[in-house]
C-alpha cells in the first residue's frame, strides 16, 4: 500500500467504500466514513462529510469522545477542501470545541473555537460570534495542568466583554447565563470571591427562569466553588451535591465530574482524605463517562488521599496516571515533601510563581509562595518563610478567601514564633481560631490550626496550655487519618 501512488490509493479507498456500503450499508459507518475520507478526489466529498458526521455522532453516543472528535475533524477537513459551507463548518467547530472538554485537550478546544469565531465574523453573524466569544472566555479561564499553558485571565475578559456587548442587550437569556458562568470561573483564578459569587448567582437565577437544569448545574458548581473559598463550607457542599444530582439525571459526564471533583478537592484541602476519596471515585462509577481525560485528575486526587494517610506505596502507584491541575492540589510535590526532595519542590514553586504572574492566576500565585515557604521552613530558613507567607497572605485576604487563610496563617504563626515575633504569631493564631470557630466543620484542618496555636502558646511560655492544645490537635488529626500532620505535631510537642 505504501508503495502505491496517491491517486491509486485514493481509488482503492473509493472502491473499498463502495464495497462496504454494498455489503453492510450503514452498519459499518466508522469504516465507511474513513474510506470515504481517504478516497479524496476519487470519492464523493458529500458522502465523506455525511458519513463522518454520522460516525462521530455514533461514537459520541458510546462515550468514545476521541473517536468522535476524529470523525468530525475529518468532516471539517473535507469541507475545507470543498470550500463554502461556512456556517455548517462553524457550527461543527463549536461542537468540536465542546467535545474537547471531554477529550481533555484545551489547546484543540481553543483552536476550534477561534476558527469558528473567524467564520461567524466573516458571515456577519454577531449573535453566534458573541456566543463563541463567551465560550472562548471560559476556555481561557480553565487549567489543564499546573503550568497553565492556556490560562489567560486578561484575554478571557476581553472575550467576555465582546460577548456581553451583544448578548447583554434585552432580557437576559440562556446565553447570558452561560456567559456569567464563564465570568465566575475566571474570577476563581483571579481570586475575586465576592464578584464571583455575584456572577454565579446571576447565572443560577437565569437558569431557574429558563427552566434549564443543566445551565443551573454549571452555575451552581461555580457558585459552590466560591462559597467554599469564602469559608461557607456547609452551604457550598450542599449546592455542589444538588449540581451533581442535576448533571447525573441528564447523564452529563463533565458536569458530574466537576461537581464531584470540586467537593473532592476542597474536602481534601480541609484534611478529610476519606471523604475526599469517596468523591473522587464517585465519577469513576458512572456508566456514561467513557474514557474521559479527567480520569487523570481523579488519579491525582486519589493519590493525594493515600499520601495524606501515609499510604505512600498506594500514592506512588497513582503518580504515573496523575495529571495535577493546581499546585495546591498536586500529588508530585506532596510525595517530594515526604521524600525530602526539597530542591524539586522549590523548582516547581518558582516555575509556578512565574507562570501564575503571567496568566493572572492569583490562586497559584499565593500557593506557590506558600509551598516555597514550606521548603524554607524545612531547611531552617524561617525569616525567608515569613516573607513568602506574608506575600501569600496578602493575596488571599484581598481576594476574600478564608478557606485559603487556613492554609497560610497556621504556617505563618509557626515561623513567626520561630523567629521570636510572638505577638505577630498570636495575631495569626487568633485569626485562625476565629475562622475555625465560625460554625463550620473544618475537618482535619482544625488540627493544623491547633498545632499553630500550641506552638504559639509554647513560645508565650504557657507550656501547660500548649500541651493541652497539642493533645487536642493530635486527636483531630488522628481522627481524620492525617499521618504527616500528626507526625509534625508530635515533633513540635517533643521539642516542647
Amino acid at each position: 500500500y505504501s508503495g502505491l501512488s496517491a491517486p491509486r490509493r485514493q481509488r482503492l479507498h473509493a472502491r473499498a467504500a463502495a464495497a462496504v456500503e454494498a455489503i453492510h450499508g450503514d452498519a459499518q459507518i466508522a469504516a465507511l466514513a474513513l474510506h470515504h475520507r481517504l478516497a479524496g478526489s476519487a470519492g464523493e466529498p458529500g458522502k465523506a462529510v455525511d458519513t463522518s458526521l454520522r460516525a462521530g455522532a455514533e461514537a459520541a453516543a458510546l462515550f468514545a469522545w476521541e473517536e468522535a472528535a476524529g470523525h468530525w475533524e475529518g468532516a471539517l477537513a473535507v469541507m475545507a477542501r470543498q470550500g463554502g459551507r461556512e456556517r455548517e463548518r462553524a457550527d461543527l467547530l463549536v461542537a468540536l470545541g465542546e467535545g474537547m472538554v471531554l477529550v481533555g485537550d484545551l489547546g484543540r478546544q481553543i483552536a476550534h473555537l477561534e476558527a469558528a469565531l473567524e467564520l461567524y465574523d466573516a458571515l456577519g453573524d454577531r449573535e453566534r460570534a458573541a456566543r463563541v466569544h463567551s465560550r472562548l472566555g471560559m476556555a481561557l479561564s480553565l487549567m489543564d495542568s499546573i503550568y497553565a499553558e492556556h490560562l489567560d485571565i486578561t484575554r478571557a475578559f476581553h472575550h467576555f466583554d465582546a460577548a456581553r456587548a451583544v448578548l447583554g442587550r434585552g432580557a437576559p437569556g440562556r446565553a447570558v447565563g452561560h456567559l456569567e458562568v464563564g465570568v465566575a470561573t475566571a474570577l476563581t483564578y483571579g481570586l475575586r470571591i465576592g464578584p464571583g459569587l455575584e456572577a454565579a448567582e446571576h447565572a443560577m437565577e437565569i437558569a431557574d427562569a429558563a427552566g434549564d437544569e443543566l445551565l443551573w448545574s454549571g452555575a451552581a458548581e461555580a457558585y459552590g466553588w466560591h462559597l467554599l473559598v469564602a469559608g461557607r463550607l456547609a452551604e457550598g457542599f450542599a449546592v455542589l451535591e444538588r449540581a451533581f444530582a442535576a448533571a447525573d439525571r441528564h447523564q452529563r459526564p463533565f458536569l458530574a465530574f466537576m461537581a464531584a471533583n470540586i467537593r473532592g478537592q476542597f474536602t481534601w484541602g480541609i484534611g478529610a482524605p476519606d471523604e475526599a476519596q469517596a468523591q473522587f471515585e464517585r465519577t469513576l462509577r458512572l456508566p456514561y463517562t467513557g474514557h474521559a481525560a479527567y480520569r487523570h485528575q481523579i488519579a491525582d486526587g486519589i493519590g493525594r488521599c493515600h499520601a495524606a494517610r501515609g499510604e505512600l506505596d498506594a500514592a506512588r502507584g497513582h503518580l504515573p496516571d496523575a495529571t495535577p491541575t493546581w499546585i495546591t492540589h498536586s500529588l508530585a510535590p506532596v510525595l517530594d515533601l515526604w521524600d525530602g526532595e526539597l530542591d524539586a519542590v522549590d523548582v516547581l514553586a518558582a516555575r509556578t510563581l512565574e507562570t501564575s504572574r503571567r496568566t493572572g492566576n492569583r490562586w497559584d500565585e499565593w500557593a506557590s509562595r506558600q509551598l516555597a515557604a514550606r521548603v524554607c521552613h524545612l531547611r531552617g530558613e524561617p525569616a525567608r518563610a515569613v516573607e513568602l507567607l506574608h506575600a501569600a497572605l496578602a493575596i488571599v485576604v484581598e481576594g476574600g478567601a478564608p478557606y485559603f487563610e487556613l492554609w497560610v496563617r497556621p504556617d505563618l504563626a509557626r515561623v513567626l514564633a520561630a523567629v521570636s515575633r510572638v505577638e505577630e504569631a498570636r495575631e495569626q493564631a487568633d485569626r485562625c481560631a476565629a475562622i475555625v470557630g465560625g460554625g463550620e466543620d473544618w475537618r482535619g484542618r482544625a488540627g493544623v490550626v491547633a498545632l499553630a496555636e500550641a506552638v504559639t502558646l509554647a513560645h508565650e511560655g504557657r507550656d501547660g496550655d500548649a500541651a493541652r492544645v497539642y493533645a487536642e490537635g493530635r486527636a483531630v488529626l488522628a481522627r481524620h487519618g492525617l499521618r504527616a500532620e500528626e507526625a509534625e505535631l508530635l515533633h513540635e510537642w517533643g521539642r516542647l
